[in-house]
């Protein structure tokens, strides 16, 4: 696996769930912190060893929630990109989206073959990452 930064990876993990949804432009997720946080733990937890990238990924568990400032600046690179967008969904509830665009596919496709350009064993497990993030979205 090419060395990347937790950006990248986050960056790439979120922009694979939604090109894998039926509605690229309408797949959403929790804008809530805690939920966010404790899915990234627990997937730091269950790929660290498959993934060194994850080690940097660092998380303090003495408040309610598993935090890191890793992600937290991952999220926020996304952010001031343009490559999330955050919305009201209702029903008390914030959400974000993945910007979303005719070219999309194809970047994200490259980006992916260039970071595991000759380990299938680490794309297979890149997948089965996507899929458990997925849990995480809003359900179409």
């Amino acid at each position: 696996m090419k060395n990347i930064t937790i950006s990248e990876f986050v960056w790439l993990a979120f922009k694979y769930v939604v090109y894998q949804s039926e509605n690229p432009k309408e797949c959403w997720f929790p804008d809530n912190r805690k939920a966010l946080y404790s899915k990234f733990f627990e997937l730091r937890q269950k790929y660290q060893d498959r993934f060194p990238v994850l080690d940097k990924m660092h998380f303090a568990q003495n408040g309610a929630f598993p935090y890191s400032k890793e992600l937290t600046r991952a999220i926020d690179n996304m952010t001031m990109s343009g490559d999330i967008i955050r919305q009201y969904l209702g029903n008390d509830e914030d959400g974000f989206r993945t910007a979303w665009s005719d070219d999309s596919e194809k970047v994200i496709k490259t980006a992916r073959a260039e970071i595991f350009t000759s380990d299938s064993e680490e794309d297979k497990y890149f997948s089965e990452f996507v899929r458990d993030l997925s849990e995480l979205r809003y359900a179409a």
